[in-house]
């Protein structure tokens, strides 16, 4: 079940099917390939088509569906800017189960029959809504009372960890939904905390400080004292957050100390080491103090299938890369119950890759702790740490780019963008190599020298990119994977 099925109604879920299907097209489309595609009826079709039309003049400025005479059929006229996410976001927060769930964490519902006058719906209707949501929350270990008053049970720790989803899902990033703590504050705390911001953390800030708030302090766990009184980043952490931290929970000494472990294993849970970040090796001394804990066993295991299967040696900045990331994809599993895609199918939403996809249905015939339960979660976690974070991808070599720009780092980071918007398989040229592409902002004179060697040089406006600049581009790159004998994966983006 997709993740908008449990909030959405059927009206609703298919408008946000037939947006992705026309934000995939480059040409218009019939009503009977809408009503296949999206598994409907054509007149079905037809009446959303038209509704969804009409939302979007009021929801955005940047997408309109255009019906085209000539054909009859319709297409999706949109900017670059247009994400479908952001109406996902919108149809989303006007949901019954989302205003009853949002209600519920600020401690605002006061009973059933006020909530269904609010929201001109009646109790019935909030009870079809509601009982939707039972099959998800039962992923993570909670439940819903519906037979008096809606109430959430469950574990303390299991309860934030949905509302972390539930919020960061929904919001994706695009709004603060936190009342009782800015996000100025919670950014303060991320920056004692790590010194740089990855932005899904501070939804663990904001639902941490609202439940403790409102009375709800976490219980003691033996993961404090296996994983984070030991791990080295532990001390250093506390010491930075402590004063500030109990400042915005206003919470006792006994109590703070234990939300400081639950925070931070959270934020390790849910962090993703990048290449080169020197705190990678505090993992593998970490690993050495819990070597018989499932998460090490797990990640040494994995390791191993990956190098048995792909046959390389990988370079030393690579392997600790992995391991810190597998590290924290194993607790995660190992502390917390429940799918950390929530709203989204991020692993049906993305272009398949062969090699990583047989790698990981290998991996999971090989270990047993891939289990059913667990496999779509760790899955969909994998599969972002290869192309995401290490940039792996066996199915095609990357082209080597240089940047150039007259606008320094701001202008050869629209550039690199772009480059990644129309061909994600791309990487930076080391020392001593030759460039595939070079994007630039001028024709300088310093390029005479990389065009001789065979660089194909792009000439783009970084100041104000139109869609002359991506075809462009999108042109200079099939002429390197023509020579390359390359497959080109080229987003809609260009067309």
């Amino acid at each position: 079940m997709n993740g908008l099925d449990y909030f959405l109604n059927g009206s609703a879920v298919s408008k946000v099917r037939i947006l992705r299907f026309l934000e995939a097209q480059s040409q218009s489309v019939s009503l009977t390939q809408i009503a296949e595609v999206c598994g409907i009826e054509k007149r079905t079709a037809k009446k959303n088509v038209h509704e969804l039309a009409m939302e979007l003049e009021t929801l955005t400025d940047q997408a309109k569906i255009v019906r085209s005479e000539k054909t009859k059929g319709y297409w999706l006229e949109r900017s670059f800017a247009f994400s479908v996410k952001t109406i996902e976001r919108m149809y989303n927060q006007h949901s019954l189960p989302y205003q009853f769930l949002d209600t519920v964490f600020k401690g605002q519902f006061v009973n059933s029959v006020k909530f269904s006058n609010e929201a001109y719906v009646s109790y019935g209707s909030l009870y079809r809504s509601l009982k939707r949501l039972v099959p998800l929350l039962n992923t993570f270990d909670l439940d819903i009372q519906l037979k008096r008053e809606p109430i959430i049970h469950g574990d303390e720790k299991q309860i934030r960890y949905f509302y972390y989803l539930f919020y960061w899902d929904s919001n994706w990033a695009e709004e603060w939904p936190f009342d009782v703590i800015s996000i100025k504050q919670a950014e303060a705390l991320l920056d004692k905390a790590f010194g740089r911001c990855q932005e899904s953390l501070l939804y663990w800030v904001g639902v941490n400080v609202t439940r403790i708030r409102k009375g709800f302090t976490i219980a003691r766990d033996r993961f404090f004292d296996v994983f984070v009184k030991t791990h080295p980043l532990f001390e250093q952490f506390r010491k930075d957050i402590y004063t500030y931290y109990k400042e915005l929970t206003k919470i006792n000494d006994r109590d703070l100390e234990d939300e400081i472990a639950f925070l931070f294993l959270a934020f390790i849970s849910f962090s993703y080491i990048e290449k080169g970040d020197q705190r990678s090796i505090s993992f593998i001394q970490n690993a050495f103090s819990n070597a018989s804990a499932d998460f090490v066993k797990h990640t040494i295991q994995w390791l191993d299938r990956f190098i048995d299967f792909f046959g390389v040696a990988i370079s030393g900045e690579e392997y600790t890369t992995l391991y810190a990331n597998l590290i924290n994809i194993h607790l995660a599993e190992s502390y917390f119950r429940g799918n950390s895609f929530f709203f989204s199918n991020d692993l049906s939403e993305t272009e398949p890759d062969q090699l990583i996809d047989s790698f990981l249905n290998h991996l999971t015939t090989q270990v047993v702790w891939l289990d059913k339960k667990t496999k779509r979660e760790l899955l969909d976690r994998y599969r972002f740490l290869l192309r995401n974070v290490l940039g792996f991808d066996g199915a095609v070599k990357p082209i080597k780019i240089k940047l150039y720009s007259i606008f320094g780092e701001a202008g050869k980071n629209v550039g690199l963008k772009m480059v990644q918007e129309v061909y994600p398989h791309s990487r930076f040229c080391e020392r001593g190599e030759t460039p595939d592409l070079i994007v630039s902002d001028r024709d300088y004179v310093t390029l005479k020298k990389e065009k001789a060697n065979g660089a194909v040089v792009c000439i783009l406006n970084v100041n104000n990119p139109t869609k002359q600049d991506y075809l462009r581009l999108e042109n200079c790159i099939r002429v390197i994977l023509k020579e390359n004998e390359l497959q080109p994966t080229v987003s809609n983006v260009i067309h």
